[in-house]
């Protein structure tokens, strides 16, 4: 139980020198409002998106009792279909680094809310049977907020929402954001660093 076990980050439950692995899956969904005005004005508007699925690692490391380096490695896939064309498939996978704000315990005991931004490459598809298929690597760009609770001192529940841009031209038609709204569900792993040591003090030496 969180009440029994010494607490994460102790001193000031900070997150500095702590790892974290998370894991998490769930919901993709694009609004394309640019892309779709574009299709319907060519006489081509959507008829129906189908939210799609993703997931995601991600790695931490703190480097301040607030503030924690990270790397997430993702994927996500989502369909969707236009007038006059075959359904379109979209993927999009990658790697983001960034940061993230986090504090352990706040705003009570058991709960650790995060806040960050990345930007990596990835590769972005888009393809249908009607029009050529583009796969390009392009950089993308994510914000993401959530919230984990800790059902042990090392382990806990994860609840994260995050936005993604990642653009794709679509022949014929304009570019595309194929990132999305992701919104997961999933679990996070803690690793807290070494306490620190204190050199003992000896008269003479």
């Amino acid at each position: 139980m969180l009440s029994a076990a010494p607490a994460l980050g102790a001193d000031g439950y900070g997150i500095e020198g702590m790892g974290r692995i998370s894991a998490v899956v769930g919901y993709k969904w694009t609004p394309n409002a640019y892309f779709e005005s574009r299709a319907a004005a060519q006489g081509n508007p959507l008829i129906s998106r189908t939210p799609g699925i993703q997931g995601a690692a991600s790695f931490g490391y703190g480097v301040t009792s607030w503030a924690e380096l990270t790397i997430d490695l993702y994927g996500g896939w989502e369909t969707f279909e236009l007038t006059g064309y075959n359904p379109f498939n979209s993927f999009i996978y990658g790697g983001l680094i960034g940061g993230r704000i986090t504090k352990l315990d706040f705003p009570w005991r058991g709960f650790v809310p995060h806040l960050g931004v990345q930007a990596g490459p990835s590769v972005a598809q888009i393809s249908s049977t009607s029009v050529p298929s583009n796969e390009s690597i392009v950089l993308a760009l994510s914000a993401n907020a959530g919230l984990t609770y800790r059902i042990g001192e090392r382990i806990g529940i994860t609840l994260d929402v995050r936005y993604l841009i990642g653009r794709v031209y679509v022949a014929d038609i304009s570019g595309a954001n194929i990132g999305g709204l992701f919104a997961s569900i999933g679990a996070t792993l803690y690793f807290p660093g070494s306490p620190e040591r204190k050199d003992l003090s000896v008269p003479g030496f």
